[in-house]
Formats: structure tokens, sequence, C-alpha cells
């Protein structure tokens, strides 16, 4: 199950995701929790505005991330417009979940990035054990 394997790299292994442009601070993970709404388990992170003034919270859902590698592990890649489609209530959070969640692919070693914004499933049989256990 993808939960469990990002809950035993997130936060011990991997704590901060850096963003997907040069500039500004990484995201942060916050915490582990579940959506009031729907009780589906998602991931918590933060980051800070540019000006350093305000801390920005938002959360990925989990089910979508699996729905997301899912389509990945068939189509051989994934990008920007494959989040927005398997991951909706997440993008609406807020775009940036995109970075914490490649970030968290690449280090568990099922992704890597092939262009700006496009990443290849780098390990189809470890993604696909990731989201049958």
């Amino acid at each position: 199950m993808l939960e469990d394997a990002l809950k035993a790299v997130i936060p011990c292994e991997l704590n901060s995701f850096p963003k997907l442009t040069e500039e500004g601070d990484h995201y942060f993970f916050d915490r582990w929790d579940r959506d009031r709404d729907t009780g589906m388990p998602l991931l918590r992170y933060t980051y800070w505005s540019p000006d350093g003034t305000r801390e920005y919270r938002k959360k990925i859902l989990i089910p979508e991330v699996e729905r997301l590698l899912e389509s990945a592990i068939g189509a051989g890649e994934m990008g920007r417009e494959d989040f927005k489609k398997h991951c909706p209530r997440t993008d609406a959070n807020g775009p940036c979940a995109f970075a914490v969640i490649v970030s968290a692919f690449e280090h568990l070693g099922i992704a890597r990035r092939a262009a700006w914004g496009v990443y290849t499933i780098a390990n189809r049989e470890k993604a696909r054990t990731i989201l049958e256990e």
C-alpha cells in the first residue's frame, strides 16, 4: 500500500521536498492526518510565502496519489496534467503538491525526472509492489 511505503520514509528519511523551480525554499512535512470530510488518509505539508511572513498549510490525499501512480505505471510517465486529472482535490488545495509527490516517488526509487514537469516510472515492478502491499 502506497500509504505505508510513504510513512516508512516520511518524515524519518525525507521531510523536505524541493520545489520544481530553483526559486524559493522547500516544502516541509507537517504531519500525517485524515481528511475531515472524507476520512481519507492525507499528508500535510507547509511552505512559506516568498517574503517569509506567512506559512501556508496544504494537504495531499493519498488515494488520489495512488490513482496517479496506477495511471503512470500504465503510461510509463506522469506530468502535471496527469496530476490534475487524477488528483483533483489535492490540486485544488495547492498545485505545488505535485512537487511533493514526485520528490517522494523519486526517493522511493520509482520515478525520475525526464524533462521539466515530466517524470518517468523508473521501476514499474517496484511501483506495482508498493501499490499492492
